[in-house]
């Protein structure tokens, strides 16, 4: 289904060369594949990620701190979706099923040393097929080359400092004006450990000082690592997570509890330097002429926890505080401006809605995605019954998570209501986001019906889904990888093959 109206994106205005950049390899499938004949659609795509946003830091979101002016300008010429969820609640598995349109149940990327399938094919991929320049630029490793996704792009660079205006425009000056280009940026300042700058603590008159930062750092630096201990340079982590170092979480956890109105001081102000840098890239665009015609899509891998159900940073469960985050879609020529869309959708639904706007449907053919551009043209549409978020956790190990909810959570959703399928203890929760959006109250015993309904739905998924499921590649992360994921506390300092 076509938009209804023809655009173009783009991003920049002369300036600086790019600097810092480690080159992502062309894979050996990628220098063989033949361009087809098929001409280009005639717009470019810019998708932008910001890591670990959470949706209710964000003013279009409802919240009280001026952490997202230039979201919020951005809102008001785009399309903003009330409930969308990410595809899983930590960066890899997530970005990978933003990529492919695929849960991680099929695509089967779910822990280090990891990559997709050798038969997968990213959105670059198909975009490069019909004559598209590409370009990645990552500052979390597991959106680059480590997990496969460099494959369809034409660069493929981790920068040293997170991407702004500049940046962009210098990488723009390398893109002939006939030609079409899909840009995907990934930065990563809301990220822990939460280091924020003096800047935008001024500017949220929040005082977080020097010894208040280390404090914060050192109990961060101490819950990290326990979260993973089976888990540290594994490299079959089929049975693993069995120590049980449940009191010493939990003391680290307090130790962060104590501390969460600092950790979240620290935590908005990185969102609002986030803010800032993607209000560069816009400006660069306009700047460039290319903003009118431009589909410029916002959105978050997954968000963070700050103790609300127990939990700390992410992964750890598929609350919303992780999986509900911000999707903010300007179409071109303005269309649809100041629209919200408040059926629930799913980050997997960018692929195909990609296409759709670039009446490339057939590109997006082997796709779980739907594309919501006719949730934008009908905003009364009815809500189906659907599958949103899934998280399969290789990653960490709690064990009164582990035997509360185990490691396989499927989440759907029906208009108000959001539903978990813990598939692995057999246990349902329903929880009804109007009258409960912080998902307090398991209602699945008074809402027998829909809940009975839901839990089908997710046991059938889950079963149809694995019976498809892809067999992901191995891979080897760089001396660069491991810096970048040392410094994100994905992996611990002492893994030396994680």
């Amino acid at each position: 289904m076509p938009f209804s109206v023809r655009w173009i994106v783009t991003v920049g205005v002369g300036a600086a060369m790019l600097v810092a950049l480690t080159g992502c390899p062309e894979p050996k499938a990628q220098q063989a594949a033949a361009v087809t004949s098929a001409p280009p659609a005639p717009y470019d795509v810019v998708i932008v990620l910001i890591d670990t946003l959470r949706a209710d830091h964000l003013g279009v979101y409802g919240y009280d701190r001026a952490t997202s002016p230039n979201l919020e300008a951005l809102a008001t010429e785009a399309v903003v979706f009330e409930n969308a969820s990410s595809a899983a609640p930590w960066t890899l598995p997530s970005v990978v099923s933003l990529q492919l349109s695929k849960f991680v149940c099929e695509h089967s990327v779910y822990y280090d040393g990891q990559r997709i399938a050798a038969e997968a094919k990213p959105m670059a991929v198909q975009l490069q097929s019909v004559g598209y320049q590409t370009a990645n630029f990552y500052r979390n490793p597991y959106a680059g080359a480590m997990s496969g996704l460099e494959r369809g792009f034409d660069l493929c660079a981790s920068p040293r400092t997170q991407m702004a205006g500049r940046e962009i425009t210098a990488w723009l000056q390398t893109v002939p004006a006939d030609k079409r280009f899909y840009l995907y940026v990934h930065n990563t300042e809301p990220h822990d450990p939460w280091f924020a700058e003096k800047d935008e603590l001024r500017d949220l008159n929040l005082n977080v000082d020097g010894r208040m930062h280390k404090k914060i750092e050192q109990v961060y630096r101490a819950y990290r690592p326990l979260t993973k201990v089976d888990f540290s340079g594994a490299k079959d982590v089929s049975n693993v997570g069995q120590t049980d170092n449940t009191d010493e979480q939990i003391a680290a956890m307090n130790a962060m509890a104590e501390l969460r109105p600092q950790i979240i001081d620290c935590y908005d102000a990185r969102v609002l330097e986030a803010d800032k840098r993607v209000g560069t890239m816009i400006d660069a665009l306009k700047a460039a002429g290319r903003w009118d015609n431009t589909l410029f899509i916002l959105l978050a891998d997954h968000g963070e926890e700050f103790g609300e159900h127990g939990g700390w940073q992410h992964d750890q469960a598929a609350y919303n505080e992780l999986v509900h985050v911000p999707l903010i879609v300007k179409l071109p020529k303005g269309a649809h401006a100041g629209t919200r869309v408040t059926t629930p959708v799913s980050l997997i639904d960018v692929f195909p809605t990609v296409m759709d706007v670039l009446s490339r449907e057939n590109l997006a053919a082997d796709t779980r995605g739907e594309s919501f551009l006719p949730l934008i043209e009908d905003t009364d549409a009815k809500s189906d019954l659907r599958v949103v978020s899934m998280r399969y956790n290789k990653k960490k190990y709690f064990k009164p998570n582990k035997e509360l909810r185990g490691d396989i959570n499927l989440v759907m959703r029906l208009g108000k209501w959001k539903g978990i399928l813990n598939a692995e203890v057999n246990t349902f929760e329903l929880y009804d986001l109007e009258a409960d959006p912080d998902e307090k109250t398991n209602v699945a015993a008074e809402r027998e019906q829909i809940a009975s309904r839901m839990r089908e739905l997710g046991v059938n998924y889950l079963r149809d889904c694995l019976s498809g499921k892809m067999e992901a590649g191995a891979s080897e992360m760089t001396a660069e990888d491991k810096k970048a994921l040392k410094g994100l506390g994905y992996i611990n300092e002492e893994d030396e093959n994680p």
